[in-house]
């Protein structure tokens, strides 16, 4: 029993010939997209030829590359456990993109990996250190479609283009969830030849999105996977059929792909997430579909310019010292202005009486299931 890293060690060296792509697999690719690329794998606006792992390895600055100081050692460990095996060592990647725009609020980044012997996969990104990407996911909320959303179904109908035959498409956290958008609004040519969609921990949509969108046609394929005490991937979920994951941690840090349980080649499976989590994930998606759209602006917008006031520009640095961070948040909220301040209240008081309410529903339903009992 491990993790995606000992799964590395355990069976990268066994090719996809012998050994087919398997979900593990994908999720070791949704991790791999957390990595740094610039400068290394070709521009979905090149025409240079793909780089395979193993002359990434070669050519690569570390200091680029494992950047990303949330995972820095994970993703070491991931990396060289794929150049070190033929599973993924000749795999080639190609149609590097990433984009980030503060004015219009989105963090996008994606990549086509080519590993032999299987069908290729296109990976979108999940949030990484930047806070504009965090403020992206709160922004699904409530703007429909966000740009990030438009960019995923751009980046997969031209990918689908250059590429032949079927394919996967898969990613992690806001990842999963552009994975899942941009295949059900794809052209028809290109989502016919998508073979699975895999959505890890991947918030869901609201349901005016589903509605736009081609979803019925791709929901077969759609592999949703969360782990045991999913947060992120249950925000607005009541649509997609999913899967849990064991996770050697606890709360919020399960969504961390490093802390999900692999046995052999498969995940370690659980029955659900947690009663516990399941009543609070309800309630907070009882809460956001309530809210008005100016409703859900006000808050995001409000809660943002606080952290973007408190002189925090990443999420690096707001998890590295959480004093000095919200020390640096109220100091700024105490320039909001009280309309704003009072419909903050009010915004949160709701949730807290549709917590409430449900409590009371959830008591009722135990108790008449204990007086059916005896």
């Amino acid at each position: 029993m491990g993790h995606i890293v000992e799964y590395l060690k355990e069976f990268g060296d066994i090719p996809f010939s012998k050994k087919p792509f398997n979900e593990v697999d994908a999720l070791v690719l949704a991790q791999f997209s957390y990595l740094k690329f610039d400068g290394l794998v070709p521009k979905l606006t090149d025409s240079a030829e793909p780089i395979s792992v193993l002359e990434m390895k070669k050519r690569m600055r570390e200091e680029i590359v494992f950047s990303d100081e949330r995972y820095e050692k994970d993703n070491r460990a991931l990396f060289y456990g794929m150049a070190d095996g033929r599973r993924f060592n000749g795999m080639k990647c190609n149609f590097f993109t990433d984009i980030i725009d503060e004015e219009v609020e989105t963090q996008f980044s994606a990549i086509t990996c080519f590993p032999q012997g299987a069908l290729p996969v296109v990976v979108y990104r999940g949030t990484d250190e930047n806070i504009i990407g965090w403020k992206e996911d709160f922004n699904m909320a409530f703007r429909k479609p966000v740009p990030g959303q438009r960019l995923s179904v751009l980046y997969l109908n031209q990918v689908g283009l250059r590429i032949e035959g079927d394919f996967i498409v898969c990613g992690h956290s806001k990842g999963g969830n552009l994975s899942v958008y941009s295949s059900m609004n794809a052209t028809d040519e290109i989502q016919c030849r998508i073979r699975e969609i895999y959505s890890f921990d991947g918030p869901g949509f609201r349901p005016e999105i589903l509605q736009s969108g081609d979803f019925a046609k791709i929901k077969g394929r759609v592999k949703k996977r969360i782990p045991h005490s999913s947060l992120v991937g249950m925000i607005l979920e009541n649509h997609e059929e999913y899967k849990v994951v064991e996770s050697s941690t606890f709360g919020v840090l399960q969504h961390n792909p490093y802390t999900w349980i692999v046995e052999q080649d498969d995940f370690k499976w659980a029955d659900d997430i947690y009663k516990s989590k399941k009543f609070m994930n309800d309630s907070l998606n009882e809460w956001i579909l309530g809210l008005d759209d100016k409703q859900l602006e006000t808050f995001v917008e409000t809660f943002f310019s606080v952290i973007e006031g408190s002189d925090v520009k990443t999420t690096i640095e707001i998890t590295m010292d959480w004093k000095k961070s919200m020390i640096g948040m109220i100091n700024v909220m105490k320039d909001v202005d009280d309309a704003t301040k009072e419909t903050i209240r009010n915004i949160i008081q709701q949730f807290f009486e549709i917590v409430g309410e449900n409590l009371k529903k959830h008591k009722k339903k135990v108790k008449s299931l204990v007086k059916f009992d005896d």
